[in-house]
């Protein structure tokens, strides 16, 4: 089973690089103004914390188990802010893989081991 300092610190992670990719999403909708160039520089800001917080992911957890969460939360974050703040729909496809990719997630959390150093 994850354990609770973990998953805390992996949902920052997921959080920080939604946060960015809406950031970046925001420069494109712009037509990749310069004038609008900060939103890059702050998407490139909030990236830099991602890499502090993944390394300590792995006092918790191995490595594949820890970027397997990060990927799958990420996908599901960045889904959700397409949806509701970009207008982007989705296929049945595309919702039948949201789907195997939460019970993925789910079933990783349930049956990973805790490998957290004391």
């Amino acid at each position: 089973m994850i354990n609770g300092v973990n998953a805390g610190i992996i949902i920052s992670i997921v959080v920080l690089e939604t946060l960015s990719q809406y950031m970046a999403r925001n420069f494109y909708e712009t037509g990749k103004s310069m004038s609008k160039f900060y939103y890059m520089v702050i998407a490139f800001v909030i990236y830099a914390p991602i890499l502090y917080l993944l390394t300590l992911t792995y006092d918790y957890s191995n490595f594949a188990i820890s970027n397997a969460f990060w990927d799958s939360g990420t996908i599901i974050g960045t889904s959700l802010v397409g949806y509701f703040l970009f207008d982007e729909t989705f296929s049945t496809g595309e919702y039948v893989g949201l789907a195997l990719v939460i019970t993925g997630a789910i079933l990783i959390g349930i049956y990973s081991e805790d490998v957290s150093k004391e």
